[in-house]
């Protein structure tokens, strides 16, 4: 008896193991293949992430930086992986017929996973491909603008949108050989559930640049950072936090001085918390109210009212912290730094000592 092998699309495996690492060789019949490459993806990808979070520096926090390019490009091969497998087992007349004309899964996956419009060049419309292009940068361009009015969920859901109907319209349009509308639905779904933009909103961890050096020594300028975001975050005394400031958009990164009930004073250069003077290894400079005009509503000496906290930068020669803007309401402390995981100089110099640390 001879088996017969059904023919599957080899760029919808690819789009497949794009969305979730061997789900391609899964849908090509290759299941056991399938479950060991998802599992040493994640694998190597939570080996990352260990690397960074949980190291105090040093080979740790090295280590992350060569399993990263490692776990990255087994991420692509996995994805090529899919399309060979699955093109390799299909029947050469199935093979022939798909080749000889525009494959709708791979203008999918340009539009998807490219840029959208690109699928659409594909399929030889050219002027509505050129037209998509423009019209997504345009919208990003457009967003960015009203950043001030928008928040980030609806910003991201927006671009998010355009692109899926981008790839649904430009799915129906292709010539196929048999369409599967309720197999597009899907795929659409799984992508939107798995699409960073999304999970950036349901996983805790952010990733946020320093600009300045209101941070040093603590941080430097150019270092990149992870932090826990919590929807509900209460600082403690010594947390390294990020929060925002009434009337300016852009987000501060501080360090918790004192808490509600505190007693809080600034004499001689230092800081006293509840009558006695704070020990701040991490502090570069003397703490002084020089450079700020003390008004009622910066005035944070004395004890610290019910719902808020004192943030100060640990460069207190270049912050504007709560000697500026006073006290500031814990609503707006939207979550605590993890770890450094990126300093590019540092990183091409191989000083990997402060990567993964924060103190």
């Amino acid at each position: 008896m001879i088996e017969t092998i059904a023919a599957r699309e080899p760029w919808l495996a690819a789009v497949l193991s794009t969305m979730i690492p061997g789900a391609g060789q899964a849908y090509a019949g290759k299941k056991g293949k399938g479950a060991v490459i998802f599992a040493v993806t994640l694998a190597g990808w939570f080996a990352v992430y260990y690397s960074i979070l949980g190291s105090r520096g040093g080979i740790a926090a090295a280590a992350a930086f060569v399993l990263a390019p490692f776990s990255l490009a087994f991420y692509v091969w996995n994805i090529f992986n899919a399309f060979r497998i699955t093109r390799k087992q299909n029947p050469a007349q199935f093979e022939e017929t798909r080749t000889s004309s525009k494959d709708a899964w791979l203008a999918v996956f340009l539009n998807r996973f490219i840029l959208p419009g690109t699928g659409n060049i594909y399929l030889g419309r050219k002027a509505e491909g050129i037209l998509i292009l423009v019209g997504f940068f345009a919208i990003l361009i457009v967003l960015e603008i009203f950043s001030r009015k928008l928040d980030q969920f609806f910003r991201d859901l927006i671009s998010l949108a355009f692109v899926v109907s981008v790839v649904y319209l430009s799915y129906s349009a292709a010539p196929h050989r048999e369409k599967s509308m309720k197999l597009m639905h899907l795929v659409i779904i799984v992508s939107l559930l798995l699409d960073p933009r999304i999970v950036s909103f349901i996983l805790p961890l952010k990733a946020y640049y320093m600009p300045t050096g209101s941070m040093e020594n603590t941080f430097r300028i150019g270092d990149h950072v992870l932090v826990r975001m919590a929807d509900r975050y209460t600082p403690r005394r010594g947390d390294i936090l990020i929060h925002s400031v009434p009337h300016i958009e852009k987000l501060y990164i501080k360090r918790c001085i004192a808490v509600a009930g505190d007693s809080f004073r600034i004499r001689g250069g230092a800081v006293y918390l509840n009558g006695k003077k704070l020990d701040e290894p991490y502090a570069k400079g003397k703490t002084t109210y020089d450079n700020f005009i003390v008004r009622d509503s910066n005035r944070i000496d004395g004890i610290v009212p019910e719902g808020k906290i004192i943030v100060l930068g640990d460069n207190r020669q270049n912050s504007q912290d709560s000697r500026y803007f006073g006290y500031l309401s814990i609503e707006r402390a939207k979550g605590s730094v993890a770890a450094i995981y990126w300093n590019s100089t540092e990183f091409l110099g191989g000083n990997f000592s402060r990567f993964g640390r924060v103190e």
